[in-house]
């Protein structure tokens, strides 16, 4: 029996002009879908191991630009500048959260706190049960284009090569500066934060202190994701050469990789 994550599968299930991005949940893979000749943008939502649709989420007026999957909650962010709460199990739109004046370009949702970034270079944080805005969290000189939240701290990263770590009161704990450039990745565990930018550097970070542990050098000049585990760092770029370094002492060295059309 085919593997229902393959790529042979899942290209099966794709009937559409353009796959901005994909993430899974047990049996259910989301793919956000959009037409860059129409305003249409929409999410849909699949059951892989019957290769059945199960809901098209519309709504969006504008190209999504971001998703995050958690549990049976899934969040999209738009260049409407709203952000959508969605029930992916009833296939209903929850919440539209509108504050941000430009697109928002990440999200995120912990704790029953969703929180997202955007073009304004704000930070806004929401409660999931109600749609209030919470708090915005200003500081940046740019925009926010990565976030990553824990129950206690929030990390951004911006286009103003600073990473600002908040606690959910809005107070700005750390300025994390050492990136040239837009910080585009943010990977947080524990007290360990990961951020990858421009210009060819990896930092890692103890945020709990704000203190830079030590630069990882890649050949990369424009990081498009990154991925890391307890003792491992991964990139990728869309020149298809990636990163493989060690999380403890930055040693890396590069692959590269051919996708299979």
């Amino acid at each position: 029996m085919e593997d229902p994550l393959s790529a042979q599968a899942l290209t099966g299930l794709v009937t559409h002009t353009h796959v901005h991005a994909h993430t899974h949940m047990h049996n259910v893979l989301t793919f956000i879908i959009y037409v860059p000749s129409s305003v249409c943008s929409y999410v849909r939502v699949w059951d892989v191991h019957l290769g059945r649709l199960l809901f098209s989420l519309a709504g969006h007026t504008e190209e999504i630009e971001c998703v995050r999957l958690k549990g049976s909650t899934a969040l999209t962010g738009s260049w409407d500048a709203s952000l959508r709460v969605w029930n992916i199990k009833k296939g209903l739109c929850r919440w539209v959260l509108q504050g941000h004046s430009e697109v928002v370009y990440c999200c995120d949702c912990v704790c029953g706190k969703v929180v997202s970034g955007g073009g304004d270079g704000n930070v806004r944080i929401w409660e999931l049960e109600t749609g209030n805005l919470f708090a915005t969290l200003i500081g940046h000189k740019n925009e926010v284009l990565c976030l990553q939240c824990q129950s206690e701290i929030i990390a951004s990263g911006s286009g103003d090569s600073t990473i600002r770590i908040w606690n959910y009161a809005g107070v700005c704990l750390h300025v994390l500066e050492g990136h040239i450039g837009i910080v585009r990745c943010l990977e947080l565990k524990r007290w360990r934060l990961v951020s990858g930018g421009d210009r060819k550097r990896i930092i890692v970070w103890n945020v709990k202190e704000g203190k830079m542990e030590h630069t990882v050098h890649h050949q990369q000049i424009l990081l498009h994701r990154m991925c890391v585990t307890d003792t491992k760092i991964i990139t990728h770029h869309l020149i298809l050469q990636g990163l493989l370094a060690s999380l403890a002492t930055g040693d890396q060295y590069m692959y590269n990789y051919r996708v299979q059309t």
